[in-house]
């Protein structure tokens, strides 16, 4: 099972960095906040995932041992990416925060809505302000990637037992 935890998660890691690298060179203002790099990020994850619960459900291990591997899986391949993400915006290309900052600040502006102008005058000076890709600014990223991750893995696993189920010999 570790193999698979260590080949899933890798192969996860590595699938997420290629759709980073893929915005990066194709269009940088989408890898800055996109919804779509997100989305598709996430069917990636959540195919290489669904492939290893399969796995794992084949090989007779219990629901709660096989979320515990995904999750373990997930954990490497959110590790591999936010280190990838760590260099590629502060030793790679410094420029990229500057674009992130101006992507946030576009559309904050385009949802104002019903604020103060103190708060308009806050929020932009936190956005100036602010560098979102520090060390701690990554954990916490990838903190709350992990909870994500969580719930895509135990529906990966939910569909693969699912699937293992109506394949199952009566």
């Amino acid at each position: 099972m570790q193999q698979i935890i260590l080949k899933y998660g890798i192969i996860a890691g590595g699938a997420s960095i290629g759709v980073a690298l893929l915005f990066y060179f194709g269009a940088r203002n989408l890898l800055v906040g996109s919804f779509g790099f997100l989305l598709s990020e996430w069917i990636a994850l959540a195919a290489l995932f669904f492939m290893a619960a399969k796995e794992a459900v084949r090989s007779g291990l219990s629901g709660r041992a096989t979320l515990r591997a995904l999750f373990a899986g997930f954990v490497i391949s959110a590790a591999i990416y936010f280190a990838f993400e760590y260099v590629l915006y502060n030793r790679i290309d410094p420029a990229l925060g500057d674009l992130q900052k101006r992507a946030m600040q576009a559309m904050f502006d385009a949802h104002l809505g019903a604020k103060t102008p103190k708060e308009i005058n806050e929020y932009r000076q936190d956005i100036a302000a602010g560098n979102f890709h520090t060390v701690s600014a990554t954990v916490m990223a990838m903190a709350q990637r992990l909870i994500g991750g969580f719930l895509l893995c135990a529906g990966a696993l939910w569909l693969a037992r699912k699937q293992a189920e109506n394949r199952a010999p009566y």
